[in-house]
């Protein structure tokens, strides 16, 4: 029997769930942002962080992307990506659901 590896993410009571149908939705703005997950941390000097990995003990429910958009905008994408990514910023609200699950808000 072949035993596999699970990896547990403590998400507060304070999780933002997805709402139905919310991936499919336009980007959202940054106010609707801070009201849904508060307060964006960027401690790095230059105000995003860049990571080439997640580091460990970094929950990843409140990582989100911020990503040069095609239309030349830039926006907040949930999760950690690396396509068009500009820096990582951290939500003061995990997300209780898959990124997959959120959609994207302007930044």
């Amino acid at each position: 029997m072949a035993h596999t590896k699970t990896t547990t993410i403590e998400i507060a009571s304070t999780a933002v769930a997805a709402l139905q149908g919310e991936n499919l939705e336009r980007p959202g703005t940054f106010e609707q942002f801070e009201k849904r997950f508060g307060t964006v941390d960027v401690p790095d000097a230059d105000g995003l962080i860049l990571w080439d990995k997640l580091p460990e003990g970094v929950n990843s429910a409140l990582v989100w992307t911020v990503v040069d958009g095609d239309d030349g905008r830039t926006y907040l994408e949930p999760g950690f990506h690396r396509v068009n990514r500009v820096g990582n910023a951290i939500a003061e609200h995990p997300r209780a659901d898959a990124p997959a699950s959120y959609r994207t808000y302007s930044y």
